[in-house]
């Protein structure tokens, strides 16, 4: 994160290439049997923010299977 004047957050998402490498240095292998898939293309996230309609002062919870254990 880097912050800008009047308080502006400015977030550099990680590419492909920065979270294939971050994976191998701890040694994690993401499993899609559990939920763990990466987007890595910084077009498809804004898409999705964009369309669920949250603002930048919306606080946003994850939950997911793992959460309900």
């Amino acid at each position: 994160m880097q912050w800008k004047s009047g308080g502006v957050v400015t977030i550099r998402l990680l590419g492909r290439t920065e979270i294939r490498r971050l994976a191998k240095d701890i040694d994690f292998r993401p499993r899609k049997s559990f939920g763990q898939n990466f987007v890595h293309d910084a077009n498809t996230v804004r898409r999705i923010v964009s369309a669920s309609g949250v603002h930048r002062h919306d606080h946003v919870l994850k939950w997911d299977r793992a959460s309900a254990r």
